[in-house]
């Protein structure tokens, strides 16, 4: 499994970009669960957010042959709360 995370945005226009090969890191098995466990490739694509000045994270992954991306902001709602376990996940791995 290919995981990459980028982020922007925020007041100082910050981009961070993080990659993940879960076939070549020690916490790979748990990654793949958690993103398995997440209903990554089920969920929608994108989540709106109104305010320009929060950081705005999307993560793609593929796994054998499927790809998928999600994007959400970084501004306490719904979409953060949901996806912000995996995320810190994948930047800690």
């Amino acid at each position: 499994m290919k995981i990459t995370v980028k982020g922007s945005g925020g007041f100082a226009g910050l981009v961070r970009r993080h990659e993940v090969d879960t076939q070549a890191c020690a916490a790979g098995p748990a990654l793949e669960a958690a993103v398995r466990d997440s209903g990554f490739f089920a969920a929608p694509a994108a989540e709106e957010s109104v305010g320009a000045d929060f950081m705005r994270w999307t993560i793609d992954i593929a796994d054998q042959g499927r790809q998928h991306s999600i994007s959400f902001p970084e501004d306490g709602g719904p979409a953060q709360q949901r996806w912000q376990p995996l995320l810190d996940r994948i930047l800690s791995a």
